[in-house]
Order: structure tokens, then sequence, then C-alpha cells
């Protein structure tokens, strides 16, 4: 008879250890099957202009997936990231190249119904400045000077701030001449209401 504290022969025998993840056998991840040897055309996909979404159904799994697998696998996201970033160099000379106007050759063919030859003809065509391109270009990168918004500061002796969009044109003038402003002061603060 085995008392409380015996272990039978069966309980001593060491239980061989866990295989980890990598070590088990079996079916494979969408990220060895579907994804990693697809590296070069995503980045390829990328610079096409396609989102994420877009990639994942092309590669037939879920964006939560992508997403899991962007979190754990760098290689994946060095191939975002360099297919976006080109293709964003490319938009960023594209728009500069509508800023400043560019020229561009068309040739055409033409043939010569008396002789039969071939004649091809060279224009040079000047493409001018395209004016919402250079807006948009100007809001963006210099908004320090182009923005629609301006920020117009009032300097007073008092240490209270002045709701001017709310006050009729007569109280704001009121209130300028209290502040002791000049009329071009006044007149900017009329227009930006």
């Amino acid at each position: 008879m085995e008392k409380k504290g015996d272990k039978s022969e069966k309980e001593t025998e060491k239980k061989p250890a866990k295989k980890s993840a990598k070590e088990k056998p079996g079916r494979k991840t969408k990220w060895d099957t579907v994804v990693k040897p697809k590296l070069k055309l995503i980045e390829a996909w990328c610079r096409d202009g396609l989102i994420e979404k877009e990639i994942c159904k092309r590669l037939g799994i879920a964006v939560t997936t992508f997403n899991k697998y962007k979190k754990v696998n760098e290689v994946l996201r060095i191939a975002l990231q360099n297919g976006k970033e080109e293709v964003d160099y490319m938009v960023e000379d594209a728009l500069l190249k509508k800023c400043l106007g560019y020229t561009i050759e068309e040739k055409s063919t033409k043939e010569n119904k008396l002789t039969g030859e071939i004649i091809t003809t060279t224009t040079t065509k000047i493409i001018p400045p395209d004016s919402t391109a250079i807006i948009f270009w100007s809001k963006n990168r210099r908004s320090d000077k182009w923005n629609d918004k301006r920020k117009i500061e009032v300097e007073t002796n008092e240490n209270k701030e002045i709701d001017y969009k709310s006050m009729t044109d007569d109280e704001l003038i009121e209130e300028a001449k209290r502040l002791k402003m000049s009329d071009e002061e006044v007149e900017i603060l009329l227009g930006a209401k």
C-alpha cells in the first residue's frame, strides 16, 4: 500500500519539455506562405499608390492580420516605408513641377502624300505654372506666410482677451479707439472678422 507522500513510478518520470512555437511542426502561417515571399511586390504596390487595405485584399489576408505582421516583422515595415517614401517623393516632384511650370516636346509624324516621305516634326510646348498647385504648395510648405487664417495680436495694458468676432462693427471700432489702435489696425481687425 502506498503512503500519501510516495510517488508512483509513472509520476516520477519526467515529461518532455514543450516545444517552442518555432519548433512546432504543422501548418505554416500566412506570413510564411503569403506575405514574406511577396515583400518586394508589396513594396512595389506601395510605390504604385495602393493603400494597406488594398494590399491586404491582393494578398488575401485580413487587415488585422496584416497589422499584426507589421508589429512583429521589421522587414515588412521597411518594405512598406520604402515603397511609400519613393512615391511620396515622386508626388512632391510632380507638384513642384506643376508649381514652376515646365516644357515638353511633342513629336508628330505625317506622310507627304505626293512623295510618300514621312516627315517628323518636333514642337516644344511650354506648360505654365499651375496657380492651384502654387497655392497648395504655399499653404502647406510656407503656412507662416500663406495661411488664410491670420492671427491678430493686440497688446494692451489689460490682461484680458477680447472676443472680437462676437462684437458688432460699431463695438469693435469703439474698443479699438479705447485701445488707441491706428486706423490701419482697425481696418485689419474689421477685415479679419
